[in-house]
């Protein structure tokens, strides 16, 4: 079984697939390469790149109107990450998507850094100095959604403010291009000239490119395989939520 999202919704294939009790492989090639395992029906694993389990799978939008799937029968068996039953798993994925839509134009992506203003205790507050909603939910062993939920409430009152950092700035990427020798200008095909392992991204910055050139080359470059990366499932997911947040931004501003 195989089609296109705009024709068949993710959402009707799971139901489909669980209706029938299939097992095997589903594969979307959407703006974020999904895969799903099920059996008899139930999903019970799924990753984006190598970043694996629910939190990925429910990143991903349930109802993405772009994309192509390709749902692949076996019987072979599979480890399972999670047994959720599966109207369950689709009422929480839903609900989280919708939660995501609600956040984000205020957070940005979860590599938005956010520093916080309140009064200093002595048990420093997660995000004092400054860190991201990614690395506060690694170092409280919780899920970005979880700690994203709770710092939203503390932005109207100013206690979090956002930084114009993300996370990712501080990466630093060896690619065999910039062996070559550096391109001239800052457009995005001159971006692996300067990625010599030694450089941060926000280097980058610093030397002229912007920071939606940098954003545009990284997710070309990950979903693509140019560059391969530790982590580059979540990431390709917050630099893609970034870019449609500018980009939704930035058309709101023209209307």
């Amino acid at each position: 079984m195989e089609g296109n999202l705009r024709d068949t919704p993710l959402s009707s294939v799971l139901e489909l697939i669980n209706l029938t009790k299939q097992s095997g492989r589903l594969q979307v090639a959407a703006d974020l390469p999904l895969s799903l395992t099920i059996t008899q029906g139930e999903v019970i694993a799924g990753s984006i790149l190598d970043w694996g389990g629910l939190e990925a799978v429910q990143s991903f939008a349930l109802h993405a109107a772009e994309g192509n799937f390709k749902f692949t029968p076996s019987a072979q068996p599979v480890p399972t990450q999670f047994q959720i039953p599966f109207s369950s798993l689709m009422t929480d994925w839903a609900r989280i998507n919708d939660e995501w839509a609600r956040m984000l134009p205020l957070i940005g992506s979860p590599s938005r850094m956010l520093e916080f203003f309140g009064t200093v205790q002595d048990t420093p507050h997660p995000f004092q100095g400054g860190k991201s909603i990614r690395s506060v939910a690694r170092a409280l062993e919780t899920t970005a959604f979880e700690v994203a939920t709770r710092a939203i409430p503390l932005m109207p009152t100013g206690v979090l403010r956002r930084l114009e950092k993300f996370s990712w700035m501080g990466m630093r990427i060896q690619h065999p291009a910039s062996r070559q020798g550096l391109l001239e200008g800052f457009a995005i095909e001159a971006t692996p000239s300067y990625l010599d392992g030694k450089r941060r991204l926000v280097d980058l910055l610093e030397i002229g490119f912007s920071i939606s050139t940098v954003r545009a080359y990284l997710i070309e470059a990950v979903r693509g395989g140019e560059i391969e990366l530790s982590g580059a499932g979540w990431l390709l997911r917050d630099l893609i939520w970034e870019q449609d947040i500018l980009l939704n931004a930035s058309n709101a501003t023209l209307i």
